[in-house]
This record gives C-alpha cells, sequence and structure tokens, in this order.
C-alpha cells in the first residue's frame, strides 16, 4: 500500500479512523483499565492490612496460651485435694532433702486464711543450718506449682548451742479452680 497524499478524502478518512481508534482506546483505557488496576491495588493493601492484622493475632493468640500454660504451672492439676495434697508432700519432702535440711514432720493441716477458694495447706518442721534454711525457703516460693509460706516459726534447737535452728511452717499451694458452667457451655460446643 502506498500512501498517497493527493486524495484528501481518503486521507481524512484514515485520520477519522486512526481519530475514532485513539478515542476508543482512550476510554477503554480510562474507564477500564485504569478502574481495574485502582481496584486490583486497593485489593492488594486490603490484603497486605488482613496479613498484617493476622499476624498480629496470632502474636496474641501465641502470648495468650504462652500465659495461659504459665498460669496453668502456677495451679497443682490433681483433680481432688488429696492428691494435691500427697504431690505438695513430695515436693516439700524433696526440697527438704536437697536442701540440706532435716525433715521432722510433715503433715496436712487446715489454712487459717487460705490462698485461694480452692487451696491445700501442709505443715512442715524441718531443722538445720540458717543458710541451708534460706535457701530451702527460696527454693519453696520460687517452686512451680506456686507455693506460698504462709506461717513460720523459728526457733533454736536446745539441744545444740550451734546455729542450728528448728522452723515450724506452713506452706499453701493453689488448686487449678473449676470451670465455670458458662465456660463448660462455651467449650462443650
Amino acid at each position: 500500500m502506498r500512501f498517497e497524499l493527493a486524495d484528501p478524502a481518503l486521507l481524512l478518512r484514515r485520520l477519522r479512523f486512526l481519530a475514532i481508534n485513539a478515542a476508543a482506546a482512550c476510554l477503554l483505557v480510562g474507564f477500564v483499565i485504569v478502574p481495574f488496576a485502582y481496584h486490583i491495588g486497593g485489593m492488594c493493601e486490603d490484603i497486605s492490612e488482613s496479613a498484617e492484622q493476622l499476624a498480629r493475632l496470632q502474636q496474641f493468640e501465641q502470648a495468650t496460651q504462652q500465659n495461659h500454660q504459665q498460669l496453668d504451672a502456677a495451679f497443682f492439676s490433681a483433680p481432688e485435694e488429696r492428691l494435691a495434697s500427697a504431690d505438695l508432700h513430695a515436693l516439700l519432702k524433696a526440697l527438704t532433702q536437697e536442701g540440706g535440711l532435716q525433715l521432722l514432720g510433715l503433715r496436712s493441716v487446715t489454712p487459717r486464711r487460705p490462698i485461694a477458694k480452692r487451696s491445700i495447706a501442709v505443715g512442715l518442721e524441718v531443722e538445720g543450718s540458717p543458710a541451708k534454711l534460706r535457701d530451702t525457703l527460696l527454693k519453696i516460693e520460687t517452686a512451680r506449682p506456686m507455693l506460698v509460706v504462709s506461717s513460720i516459726t523459728l526457733r533454736p534447737n536446745s539441744k545444740d548451742t550451734d546455729a542450728v535452728l528448728r522452723a515450724e511452717l506452713i506452706i499453701q499451694g493453689a488448686l487449678r479452680p473449676q470451670p465455670s458452667r458458662a465456660a463448660v457451655a462455651e467449650y462443650g460446643r
């Protein structure tokens, strides 16, 4: 095809054809492609915001689970007080032996001021040096499940003049709270 300059009608038709096609292309770009691109861009922003929010929620859930596990570790997990009391007896016996104290007595008692609705208490009688007694008390206070020394009586040993003390302690531990009926109904679904 040769381009003929002599035919102005043909030139006018070709220019009109190009102008209509250019206008159609501009309309297509302006009314279809640009709004579609903005829509896709907005969806990408929404997706990235949702992904960030999901990541924050997952971090929150992990922190909640860790806190829940730490909270569970603070309580005795036995379903009955007798079983938890036996666990507490065994724990205290092990802690006094590790601390190098002489265990004189270990018995279940009723606490005057319970630390929780469901709590257990043990009376502990030990004998040993003040340093060993201090270290054992520190181990008791930092033990898991959480233990509280609610009463302590210290007396020098009457037999020896050495620095040996006899200690009578009341130690309490809390049992895991019973789930409420609403919580049971919620998790039972």
